[in-house]
Protein backbone atom coordinates (compact mmCIF):
# COMPACT_ATOMS: atom_id res chain seq x y z
CA UNK A 1 0.00 0.00 0.00
CA UNK A 2 1.70 2.98 -0.85
CA UNK A 3 1.98 6.21 1.53
CA UNK A 4 -1.27 8.15 -0.12
CA UNK A 5 -3.13 4.80 0.25
CA UNK A 6 -2.62 4.66 4.06
CA UNK A 7 -3.30 8.25 4.91
CA UNK A 8 -7.11 7.35 3.43
CA UNK A 9 -7.27 4.09 5.55
CA UNK A 10 -5.98 5.75 8.41
CA UNK A 11 -8.73 8.90 7.73
CA UNK A 12 -11.62 6.35 7.65
CA UNK A 13 -10.83 4.88 10.58
CA UNK A 14 -10.86 7.81 12.40
CA UNK A 15 -14.31 8.33 10.95
CA UNK A 16 -15.90 5.15 11.07
CA UNK A 17 -16.58 5.41 15.13
CA UNK A 18 -18.32 8.91 14.64
CA UNK A 19 -20.96 7.57 11.88
CA UNK A 20 -22.00 5.03 14.40
CA UNK A 21 -23.19 7.68 17.13
CA UNK A 22 -27.38 7.55 17.83
CA UNK A 23 -29.03 10.46 16.54
CA UNK A 24 -32.54 11.55 18.08
CA UNK A 25 -35.02 11.38 15.38
CA UNK A 26 -36.95 14.60 17.26
CA UNK A 27 -35.52 17.60 17.81
CA UNK A 28 -37.84 19.58 20.41
CA UNK A 29 -37.80 23.67 21.40
CA UNK A 30 -39.75 25.53 23.79
CA UNK A 31 -41.91 27.93 22.66
CA UNK A 32 -42.70 29.79 25.93
CA UNK A 33 -41.14 31.72 28.40
CA UNK A 34 -37.94 30.72 30.21
CA UNK A 35 -39.09 32.26 33.65
CA UNK A 36 -41.92 30.93 35.39
CA UNK A 37 -44.21 34.25 35.92
CA UNK A 38 -47.02 34.05 38.64
CA UNK A 39 -49.11 36.39 40.77
CA UNK A 40 -49.43 36.00 44.75
CA UNK A 41 -51.94 38.70 44.98
CA UNK A 42 -55.39 36.93 45.47
CA UNK A 43 -57.28 35.68 43.63
CA UNK A 44 -53.60 33.96 43.23
CA UNK A 45 -52.56 32.80 39.95
CA UNK A 46 -50.03 29.94 40.46
CA UNK A 47 -49.83 27.81 37.28
CA UNK A 48 -49.60 28.72 33.36
CA UNK A 49 -48.82 26.42 29.96
CA UNK A 50 -46.01 25.40 28.76
CA UNK A 51 -45.30 24.69 25.08
CA UNK A 52 -42.74 22.83 23.26
CA UNK A 53 -42.41 22.39 18.97
CA UNK A 54 -41.53 18.58 18.36
CA UNK A 55 -39.64 18.40 14.55
CA UNK A 56 -39.04 15.13 12.91
CA UNK A 57 -36.21 15.92 12.14
CA UNK A 58 -35.79 12.18 10.09
CA UNK A 59 -36.65 11.18 6.67
CA UNK A 60 -38.85 8.74 7.91
CA UNK A 61 -42.45 9.28 9.18
CA UNK A 62 -42.49 9.03 13.06
CA UNK A 63 -45.76 6.90 13.69
CA UNK A 64 -47.41 7.43 17.29
CA UNK A 65 -45.49 9.94 19.31
CA UNK A 66 -46.17 10.66 22.94
CA UNK A 67 -44.58 13.18 25.56
CA UNK A 68 -44.41 13.55 29.29
CA UNK A 69 -42.23 16.18 31.19
CA UNK A 70 -40.15 14.86 34.27
CA UNK A 71 -37.18 15.14 36.26
CA UNK A 72 -37.95 18.58 37.99
CA UNK A 73 -35.02 19.68 40.30
CA UNK A 74 -37.00 21.56 42.53
CA UNK A 75 -40.30 20.42 44.29
CA UNK A 76 -41.81 24.04 44.11
CA UNK A 77 -42.44 23.40 39.92
CA UNK A 78 -44.53 20.88 38.63
CA UNK A 79 -46.96 19.84 36.24
CA UNK A 80 -50.15 20.45 37.40
CA UNK A 81 -52.35 17.49 39.66
CA UNK A 82 -55.21 18.30 37.07
CA UNK A 83 -53.07 17.93 34.49
CA UNK A 84 -52.22 13.80 33.41
CA UNK A 85 -48.62 15.03 32.15
CA UNK A 86 -48.86 12.62 29.19
CA UNK A 87 -49.91 14.59 25.69
CA UNK A 88 -50.56 12.47 22.57
CA UNK A 89 -48.76 14.27 19.35
CA UNK A 90 -49.82 11.27 17.23
CA UNK A 91 -48.23 10.80 13.73
CA UNK A 92 -45.06 13.40 13.13
CA UNK A 93 -44.35 13.08 9.28
CA UNK A 94 -40.52 13.79 8.36
CA UNK A 95 -40.02 17.75 8.83
CA UNK A 96 -42.84 18.46 10.25
CA UNK A 97 -43.23 20.32 13.37
CA UNK A 98 -46.05 19.72 16.14
CA UNK A 99 -46.82 21.34 19.48
CA UNK A 100 -46.87 19.50 23.12
CA UNK A 101 -48.49 21.70 26.17
CA UNK A 102 -48.65 21.39 30.04
CA UNK A 103 -50.00 22.73 32.02
CA UNK A 104 -47.45 24.02 35.10
CA UNK A 105 -48.14 25.21 38.55
CA UNK A 106 -45.81 27.09 41.42
CA UNK A 107 -46.12 26.31 44.97
CA UNK A 108 -43.78 29.75 45.93
CA UNK A 109 -41.58 31.89 44.82
CA UNK A 110 -38.20 30.95 44.12
CA UNK A 111 -35.17 32.82 42.63
CA UNK A 112 -32.66 30.10 41.14
CA UNK A 113 -33.08 27.67 38.34
CA UNK A 114 -35.52 24.64 38.22
CA UNK A 115 -34.54 21.97 35.32
CA UNK A 116 -36.83 19.67 34.01
CA UNK A 117 -36.79 16.66 31.00
CA UNK A 118 -39.16 16.26 28.22
CA UNK A 119 -39.18 13.23 27.13
CA UNK A 120 -40.85 11.74 23.76
CA UNK A 121 -41.35 8.00 23.20
CA UNK A 122 -43.27 5.81 20.24
CA UNK A 123 -46.20 4.27 20.51
CA UNK A 124 -48.61 3.92 23.29
CA UNK A 125 -47.41 4.75 27.03
CA UNK A 126 -48.52 5.22 30.58
CA UNK A 127 -46.60 7.66 31.92
CA UNK A 128 -43.67 6.58 30.00
CA UNK A 129 -43.86 3.37 30.85
CA UNK A 130 -43.26 0.41 28.35
CA UNK A 131 -42.07 2.14 25.38
CA UNK A 132 -39.54 3.10 23.48
CA UNK A 133 -37.65 6.16 24.39
CA UNK A 134 -37.29 8.33 21.10
CA UNK A 135 -35.87 11.74 22.86
CA UNK A 136 -34.95 13.24 26.43
CA UNK A 137 -34.39 17.15 26.13
CA UNK A 138 -33.43 19.08 29.00
CA UNK A 139 -34.72 22.55 29.80
CA UNK A 140 -34.45 25.22 32.72
CA UNK A 141 -36.51 27.89 34.13
CA UNK A 142 -34.41 30.89 35.42
CA UNK A 143 -36.48 31.81 38.26
CA UNK A 144 -40.04 31.90 39.77
CA UNK A 145 -40.98 35.31 39.67
CA UNK A 146 -44.00 37.44 40.91
CA UNK A 147 -45.02 38.73 38.37
CA UNK A 148 -48.12 40.81 39.99
CA UNK A 149 -49.38 43.29 36.95
CA UNK A 150 -50.18 46.92 38.09
CA UNK A 151 -49.74 48.57 34.50
CA UNK A 152 -52.72 49.09 31.96
CA UNK A 153 -53.53 45.69 31.33
CA UNK A 154 -56.75 44.63 30.93
CA UNK A 155 -59.33 42.12 28.95
CA UNK A 156 -62.15 43.09 27.23
CA UNK A 157 -63.90 40.12 26.00
CA UNK A 158 -64.06 36.18 26.81
CA UNK A 159 -66.36 33.83 24.18
CA UNK A 160 -66.38 30.20 24.42
CA UNK A 161 -67.44 28.34 21.35
CA UNK A 162 -69.73 26.15 22.05
CA UNK A 163 -70.93 27.17 25.11
CA UNK A 164 -71.56 24.99 27.39
CA UNK A 165 -68.99 22.60 25.95
CA UNK A 166 -69.92 19.01 24.56
CA UNK A 167 -68.53 15.90 25.56
CA UNK A 168 -65.91 14.61 23.08
CA UNK A 169 -65.54 17.93 21.25
CA UNK A 170 -63.63 21.02 20.64
CA UNK A 171 -64.03 24.10 22.39
CA UNK A 172 -62.57 27.28 21.24
CA UNK A 173 -61.77 30.08 23.62
CA UNK A 174 -61.29 33.70 22.59
CA UNK A 175 -60.05 36.24 24.54
CA UNK A 176 -59.29 40.34 23.52
CA UNK A 177 -57.27 42.92 25.63
CA UNK A 178 -54.73 45.16 25.49
CA UNK A 179 -51.13 44.36 27.06
CA UNK A 180 -51.24 47.89 28.05
CA UNK A 181 -47.75 50.43 27.58
CA UNK A 182 -44.95 48.30 25.81
CA UNK A 183 -41.48 49.14 25.79
CA UNK A 184 -38.87 48.58 22.63
CA UNK A 185 -37.41 44.83 23.02
CA UNK A 186 -40.15 43.87 25.68
CA UNK A 187 -42.26 41.02 25.48
CA UNK A 188 -45.86 39.54 26.49
CA UNK A 189 -45.99 35.96 27.57
CA UNK A 190 -49.32 34.20 27.24
CA UNK A 191 -51.36 31.20 29.39
CA UNK A 192 -55.14 29.64 28.60
CA UNK A 193 -55.36 29.37 32.01
CA UNK A 194 -53.49 30.38 35.34
CA UNK A 195 -55.37 28.50 38.68
CA UNK A 196 -54.49 25.90 39.94
CA UNK A 197 -58.21 24.48 39.89
CA UNK A 198 -58.01 24.87 35.96
CA UNK A 199 -59.36 21.09 34.93
CA UNK A 200 -56.58 20.77 32.87
CA UNK A 201 -56.99 16.80 32.19
CA UNK A 202 -61.08 17.45 31.02
CA UNK A 203 -59.65 19.87 29.06
CA UNK A 204 -56.53 19.59 26.50
CA UNK A 205 -54.80 22.23 25.31
CA UNK A 206 -54.12 21.21 21.31
CA UNK A 207 -53.18 24.83 19.80
CA UNK A 208 -53.01 28.43 20.30
CA UNK A 209 -53.15 31.57 18.35
CA UNK A 210 -51.79 34.75 19.17
CA UNK A 211 -52.30 38.03 16.93
CA UNK A 212 -51.12 41.22 18.06
CA UNK A 213 -52.23 44.59 16.94
CA UNK A 214 -52.25 48.38 17.20
CA UNK A 215 -48.65 49.39 17.86
CA UNK A 216 -47.00 45.97 16.92
CA UNK A 217 -48.82 43.05 14.86
CA UNK A 218 -48.23 39.70 13.89
CA UNK A 219 -49.46 36.15 14.04
CA UNK A 220 -48.07 33.60 16.42
CA UNK A 221 -48.85 29.66 16.44
CA UNK A 222 -48.33 27.82 18.89
CA UNK A 223 -46.31 30.16 20.60
CA UNK A 224 -47.06 31.45 24.08
CA UNK A 225 -44.50 34.10 24.22
CA UNK A 226 -43.47 36.92 22.19
CA UNK A 227 -39.93 38.90 22.18
CA UNK A 228 -38.23 41.84 20.32
CA UNK A 229 -41.40 44.27 20.50
CA UNK A 230 -41.45 47.31 19.52
CA UNK A 231 -42.15 51.28 21.83
CA UNK A 232 -45.95 51.78 21.84
CA UNK A 233 -48.62 53.45 23.70
CA UNK A 234 -50.87 50.29 23.22
CA UNK A 235 -50.25 46.76 22.19
CA UNK A 236 -53.90 44.82 21.63
CA UNK A 237 -54.31 41.04 21.56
Amino acid sequence: MNRFGMKIFALLALLAPMSLRAVSPLTVTRTSIGTFYVETSAPASMCAYTSYNIYNNTLSDQADVWVTLGNFSNANLHVSVNDPNLSHIGAIPSHVTKTAFFYLCADAILLTPVTHDLNAYASSVTSGAGSTLLNTTPFSYTSIVDGTETGSTAISSLTISPNPPILGGTVVMTVSGTAGNVSTGSFITFSPASFATWPAMSFQLQSTSVTLSNKNTGTYTDQLFVSGLNNGNSTDY
